[in-house]
């Protein structure tokens, strides 16, 4: 009898979880670090976008968006038919803002081809990435103006901005960089332009804020090399400390943009105009780089245009546009210094100190949850919930009310770290995404941990669940055996 009540009790916790049955008889400590690995997985997988446009002739001047798990290989997502008010659209730069929605600047030419006299630049916005709405003109604002070419977003904390690209002689001579700050959170209201203090002769600046120095690559027009310059301030004053080919990169390239990867990486596309495609090279830390290498399977397809990191809304912060300094972001990406971990993908490393997100990356091995309960709180320390992802099984610990606290929200703010208004950034560069706070479901099962942060997706919630009632049977078991 004392035989089968110890069998009936490290059973008990073989229970429906969604479609899934557990039995316990099973090593639990392999099963529980086999769930931790692949949830990280799964936790960290990232979605690069890329928009850009094909060519010179009309079907070509138009948003065409396509997405990559690599960023190398991309694969198109839709040929949008988007060409602004004009019918042409060139050197979309995109942006994911903390409202959810895409964001695209771009250069709006009066008719196809290239270059009548261009005296703003135009924002679109769109919810799914194919359909897409302009959402405003911006004007030039420069006296004598005649072209405003290749607009770039630059958010840094809460300012977000654009740096546009302004020639005054109509001979490709006197380009400078302006930069225009959005004066409201609908982005439809926009300060006049600011000297950037670079040039002339230089377009097709892109600014990427690393630790406490502003970098920016940029087109000289008249070699028509990238070359590299940094400042403290966005404004300048700048040293160039790459000119003419110091990359190895060759003649003819335009249209830079840097995108920072999971692992810390640097790249930064080129557009070869035609001539030799559209290229790639990688740096550790932004001043050394490979030799370029064409973009896999659409080299020759696609023209000047801008990649972020993405994540679904809700899920934290992809690291594309805000994100002050350093991965995870004093300033934002997902969470406070740097709760979020990379890019404020659940986190790899030092993904927020006590359980914020989660220790370790893995949102804090039982940490985040609370190690034996607590009912309605948020468990000893883990906020951001189990893996960083706003809680896959019970961020309020397993007690009390059984799973997920007594409402069942995902940690602080069911998204992996505390609700940082951060505009997305790939470091201040502009590129990548924001996701707003995410609110957690109620819990669905008590007493086996099921109940899920968010609106998780099917995977995070048969994860949570399978890691919930892994924990509680190893515990009882272990009660059971000291019985």
């Amino acid at each position: 009898m004392q035989f089968a009540a110890r069998e009936q009790r490290k059973f008990r916790c073989t229970r429906q979880c969604g479609r899934l049955r557990i039995p316990w008889g099973f090593p639990g400590k392999l099963v529980l670090a086999m769930i931790f690995i692949l949830a990280a997985g799964r936790a960290q997988a990232t979605n690069y976008v890329f928009a850009t446009f094909k060519g010179d002739a009309v079907p070509q001047e138009a948003l065409s968006i396509y997405n990559s798990a690599d960023a190398l290989n991309f694969k198109l997502v839709s040929d949008t038919g988007f060409a602004g008010p004009s019918g042409a659209l060139r050197d979309p730069s995109i942006m994911k803002y903390v409202d959810g929605r895409y964001y695209v600047a771009y250069t709006d030419p009066p008719g196809a081809g290239c270059c009548g006299k261009e005296d703003h630049f135009s924002i679109a916005s769109s919810t799914d990435l194919i359909h897409w709405t302009n959402l405003t003109m911006v004007n030039g604002g420069v006296p004598g103006l005649a072209h405003v070419w290749a607009p770039e977003w630059f958010v840094e904390g809460s300012t977000v901005t654009v740096i546009a690209n302004i020639d005054t002689l109509n001979t490709d001579s006197d380009f400078k960089p302006y930069v225009f700050t959005a004066l409201n959170n609908s982005l439809t209201s926009w300060s006049g332009p600011v000297a950037m203090n670079i040039g002339p002769n230089y377009i097709d600046t892109f600014a990427v804020k690393v630790g406490n120095t502003y970098h920016v690559f940029a087109k000289n027009e008249t070699t028509r090399y990238v070359e590299h310059a940094t400042a403290s301030k966005l404004t300048g004053p700048w040293t160039f400390i790459g000119k003419a080919d110091w990359a190895g990169w060759g003649s003819g390239m335009e249209g830079p943009a840097v995108v920072e990867l999971d692992d810390g990486t640097w790249r930064i596309y080129l557009d070869g105009q035609g001539a030799v495609g559209f290229l790639y090279a990688n740096s550790p830390d932004m001043i050394s780089w490979s030799a370029t290498s064409p973009l896999t399977d659409i080299t020759a397809v696609v023209r000047h245009g801008t990649v972020i990191r993405d994540s679904p809304v809700g899920s934290g912060n992809t690291g594309g546009i805000a994100g002050g300094t350093g991965r995870g972001g004093t300033t934002g990406s997902g969470g406070v210094a740097g709760a979020s971990g990379v890019g404020g993908l659940g986190g790899t490393t030092s993904a927020g100190g006590d359980g914020v997100g989660g220790s370790g990356g893995l949102g804090g091995t039982m940490n985040a949850a609370g190690a034996a309960g607590g009912g309605s709180k948020a468990g000893s320390g883990g906020a951001g919930g189990v893996f960083g992802t706003g809680g896959s099984f019970s961020t309020g610990g397993m007690g009390a009310s059984g799973a997920g606290g007594s409402a069942g929200k995902g940690g602080v703010s069911g998204i992996g770290g505390s609700p940082v208004r951060d505009a997305s950034s790939d470091r201040s560069s502009g590129k990548g995404d924001a996701s707003p706070p995410g609110e957690g479901t109620p819990a669905r099962a008590a007493g086996c941990g099921c109940g899920t942060g968010r609106a998780a997706s099917s995977d995070e919630s048969w994860l949570g669940c399978l890691l919930g009632c892994g924990f509680l049977g190893w515990r009882r078991r272990r009660r059971s055996s000291r019985s």
